[in-house]
């Protein structure tokens, strides 16, 4: 079911993309299945509609521009919560019954509650609105109770509290399943690579976790197929 999710986010909405989606979608998921319960929470920071839209033709520039301010003051959040019946049904818990059990967490801060959509800006709620019935219809029966969730995204000096090219980390809570990511994402970073071996990593690793060898950007120099000569011991 996961992959399904990540393929369906894959398709022509996401066309011409610089970044590898399926890994993006991939790290910014997280989805929690039971026998009889279903959840999917989906951290979408800005980056994701920029790629979403940036080889939309149908859309000027200034729309685009548009799209991308109305949800940078956020952290946006997608989440589906379900129950599933002993027939095959598909059960979806309402608005109410998420935003009474999610909360997020950043680092070792407070624990914070999603803003009523009387905080949030016409603009975004126009987004969500428009992207909410594509996106419910790919996911079929899941997507009925699809929400899009605003926390506050900025600080008291108007700062991104969360960056996914930055280092930190924040834990979303449904009730009494806890989240985690940690920054920076990999997929938006170039790739690093074991100077020793030549093997490629994701962006935010430091070391090879098979062999402790700290990892480098490949460099011009190293364009080519050839390794790196392995470092002085001295």
């Amino acid at each position: 079911m996961a992959l399904a999710i990540i393929t369906l986010f894959t398709g022509d909405l996401l066309g011409g993309e610089k970044v590898d989606m399926q890994k993006f979608i991939h790290e910014t998921q997280r989805l929690e299945q039971g026998p009889n319960s279903f959840q999917l929470i989906w951290w979408i920071p800005t980056e994701f509609w920029k790629q979403s839209f940036r080889n939309t033709p149908s859309l000027t520039v200034e729309q685009k521009e548009g799209f991308y301010q109305a949800v940078d003051d956020y952290i946006v959040v997608c989440v589906i919560d379900a129950k599933t019946t002993a027939f095959g049904s598909i059960v979806p818990s309402s608005r109410n019954e998420i935003l009474d059990k999610l909360s997020l967490t950043i680092g070792e801060g407070k624990m914070m509650k999603s803003l009523p959509n009387s905080e949030v800006s016409d603009d975004a709620l126009n987004l969500f609105a428009m992207m909410k019935p594509m996106m419910s219809k790919m996911l079929g029966q899941f997507g009925k109770g699809m929400e899009f969730i605003c926390f506050r995204g900025l600080n008291a000096e108007g700062e991104k509290l969360l960056d996914p090219k930055g280092k930190n980390s924040f834990v979303i809570n449904m009730e009494k399943t806890e989240y985690k990511w940690r920054l920076p994402l990999g997929s938006l970073l170039p790739p690093k690579y074991d100077s020793r071996s030549g093997e490629k990593f994701p962006g935010n690793y430091i070391f090879n976790p098979f062999t402790g060898n700290k990892l480098v950007l490949k460099t011009l120099d190293n364009s080519s197929d050839k390794k790196q000569p392995a470092p002085s011991n001295k």
